[in-house]
């Protein structure tokens, strides 16, 4: 049953974010009226979602505050692009994450490891200086580290999150190719892979928040028309493990510490543009 519920889940977030790019699609050949009764209808699609989910014992596709800011960050993108020309492309590229804890006591010794992500957007121009740009993002997180801390010669374990991820961001043109990107980004955990001793082992019931949000800061330069290259930093906000038992280098318990695993990601991305609506 929790399987088919995170298919359920994900199934979700694909679908708000293509029937968020069909709208763009659509909407700009309607009339007014028809426009109203098009936004109505996607608040009509939510509110049965949500009843579905109630009565499911789990909510469909607004469960917590992230998922509310998701859906209404999406809604107001897509009646920004009412007039506006939208680019779609696609994207990928390398990441550089860390997963670290957040605490003076103690340091979990993680390390930063190479990875990657890859996935579409979609670029919605506000006016000459201002864009949206909602992604959806395959994204590999986590961190490696040190089997044995006191041999330098030790192999390396890894931690691998699979997520999948949306941003959504608003661009700055600074110069005529340069742009400043910011906002957040929403992330529902697909996977939790740990690596050991030439080993895979699911470690989900560990790494249990399937929800993640963090806070994406990127600089964004235009090579042609066609191709742009981007670097990205973004900074969990929310813990990937909400109900873990951290212990000192005795092992004893540690009591009354807010502990928090939070995701560090930097990207570097090349982005291609497929066309323009």
């Amino acid at each position: 049953m929790k399987t088919d519920i995170k298919y359920v889940r994900i199934f979700s977030v694909l679908i708000c974010f293509c029937g968020a790019s069909l709208s763009m699609l659509r909407i700009s050949s309607l009339t007014l009226v028809k426009r109203r009764i098009l936004i109505s209808s996607i608040f009509i699609d939510l509110s049965w979602a949500d009843l579905i989910g109630n009565n499911q014992n789990y909510t469909l596709m607004i469960r917590n505050n992230s998922q509310n800011a998701f859906l209404l960050l999406l809604l107001m993108i897509g009646c920004i692009s009412l007039q506006a020309q939208v680019n779609f492309g696609l994207k990928g590229g390398a990441n550089y994450v860390n997963n670290i804890i957040v605490t003076d006591l103690f340091d979990n010794g993680s390390d930063y490891r190479l990875s990657y992500h890859t996935g579409v957007f979609a670029k919605i121009p506000v006016n000459r200086k201002l864009s949206f740009t909602p992604e959806l993002l395959f994204s590999d997180k986590g961190f490696r580290i040190l089997e044995d801390v006191a041999s330098p010669s030790s192999e390396y374990s890894k931690l691998k999150l699979s997520y999948l991820n949306v941003p959504v961001l608003l661009g700055y043109k600074v110069f005529d190719k340069l742009s400043l990107k910011l906002g957040p980004e929403f992330g529902y955990l697909l996977s939790a892979i740990s690596r050991f001793d030439g080993e895979s082992t699911n470690v989900e019931q560990i790494w249990d928040n399937e929800f993640d949000v963090g806070l994406a800061l990127g600089i964004s330069y235009s090579i042609t028309d066609k191709i742009g290259l981007e670097i990205r930093y973004t900074h969990g906000l929310s813990s990937v493990a909400t109900d873990v038992q951290f212990t000192d280098i005795l092992g004893n318990p540690i009591e009354g510490e807010d502990v928090k695993l939070q995701n560090r990601t930097f990207q570097v991305s090349v982005a291609y543009s497929l066309f323009s609506l």
